[in-house]
């Protein structure tokens, strides 16, 4: 590792392996040519293909290395519970210490989300001496604390976070190895594993866990989350008070956007994700993979979606209207092409 470089960590899987290429497109594009940048991405299974894909994204300032996470997690396997969207490269990050024992500090992020600013500013972010871990509070599960749809017990008892807002989201984090290493990081995670067995949000709690007492936590334009502003028009009626200010200003000026757009394309400031998107090889590929993922036409026969489908593309091609809302979106994003 050189002094002057600035190391961002990844972790993915081949099935994310695209977003991940939008990911890093939106890092280099908002980087500036006096810093360089070490990329490093901890390999759960990407196709050669896609290795390929995303190594050819390097620049002159921006390297970008793999590292075969598969002999560190074998004996692991079983006990790394994961469920819905969350696979087993989510807990690649609890083994960065060991993994890259040449490093002191590192920034680690998850594949979905999109940079506006550059990662230096976050990477020159002050971190307390003996802290293990910089991390944004998660805003997400503080909205859902307060409306009653999370049980404050279960992160009392079995994470050991007294206070909610002490919680902290694990998708952007600066950490420091040298502390971890010296408080024998990875195998207290392993062993909060066994005891949780089933974590409610898998690494992340386990994390949280682990680094209770020990987390400088971050303005939240670091890991800006405001999906709730799409599923609730009235959420500042339903905000905490006492935080709303502060998302307000991460809201107009994020830094790191933490967010979905392929899955529901009308999120806020969308718009830079699919910006993104359009300039790496993984465009269409996305646009295909989600096309027959939509549950609203996982419904029909296979006919019908076939017929759907012939309608949606003579449709985009002669510039038609759709009466429903979500063709309309999805014959958007196809004109956007």
């Amino acid at each position: 590792m050189k002094k002057d470089e600035i190391t961002v960590v990844f972790s993915s899987d081949d099935n994310y392996a695209k977003y991940l290429g939008v990911s890093i497109c939106s890092l280099i594009k908002s980087s500036t040519k006096k810093n360089n940048y070490n990329i490093i991405i901890l390999d759960g299974g990407i196709s050669d293909f896609n290795k390929d894909a995303l190594s050819k994204m390097a620049t002159d300032n921006v390297n970008i290395n793999f590292y075969d996470m598969s002999p560190v997690v074998e004996e692991y396997k079983k006990r790394l519970f994961v469920s819905g969207h969350i696979s087993m490269a989510a807990y690649y990050r609890l083994f960065i210490a060991d993994v890259l024992k040449n490093y002191e500090k590192i920034i680690y992020t998850d594949c979905d989300v999109t940079f506006v600013c550059d990662i230096a500013n976050l990477w020159n972010e002050k971190i307390r001496k003996d802290d293990l871990i910089a991390a944004v509070p998660d805003i997400g599960l503080i909205y859902s604390m307060d409306n009653g749809k999370q049980n404050n017990e279960y992160f009392l008892k079995c994470i050991g976070v007294e206070k909610i807002e002490e919680y902290f989201n694990s998708g952007v984090l600066i950490m420091n190895l040298e502390n971890m290493r010296k408080c024998d990081f990875v195998n207290k995670c392993i062993e909060k594993l066994k005891e949780l067995k089933t974590p409610v949000f898998h690494d992340q709690d386990i994390l949280n866990a682990v680094c209770v007492g020990r987390v400088t936590f971050l303005p939240f334009k670091y890991n800006y989350w405001g999906n709730f502003k799409y599923e609730n028009p009235k959420y500042k009626e339903q905000f905490p008070k006492q935080y709303l200010e502060f998302f307000e200003i991460a809201s107009k000026d994020p830094a790191i956007i933490h967010y979905k757009p392929w899955i529901v394309p009308k999120l806020e400031k969308a718009y830079i994700f699919w910006e993104c998107a359009r300039e790496t090889p993984f465009y269409e590929e996305i646009l295909y993979t989600n096309i027959f993922d939509i549950k609203y036409i996982m419904r029909f026969s296979h006919l019908k979606r076939k017929i759907w489908l012939y309608n949606l593309l003579y449709a985009v091609t002669h510039n038609i209207k759709f009466k429903n809302k979500q063709s309309r979106a999805i014959a958007e994003l196809w004109r956007r092409k």
